[in-house]
């Protein structure tokens, strides 16, 4: 399982003052990185048999980087929607 941090942590990242508002300022963070996830997926097929094979291969690892912060970001928006609360 992966940590992602105390929600308070995130709190005073975001700058936010409320579960809410937390959430919805990951949720455009997700939006804004769901938008490079599909540039990247557009740009691998066409770069794939470009004559230096590791494109392709350096786009699929972006790739796969990118959904792993996605889905963290999302765990925690989760956590904020949930009203998820820590024991101290």
């Amino acid at each position: 399982m992966t940590r992602t941090g105390a929600l308070h942590e995130w709190a005073r990242f975001l700058n936010t003052r409320s579960d809410d508002e937390a959430a919805a300022q990951l949720a455009r963070h997700v939006a804004r990185l769901d938008e490079v996830y599909d540039g990247l997926r557009e740009a691998t097929t066409p770069l794939w048999t470009c004559p230096v094979g590791e494109v392709g291969e350096a786009l699929m690892v972006s790739r796969t980087c990118l959904c792993e912060a996605i889905g963290l970001l999302e765990t925690v928006r989760a956590r904020f929607n949930d009203r998820e609360r820590e024991i101290a």
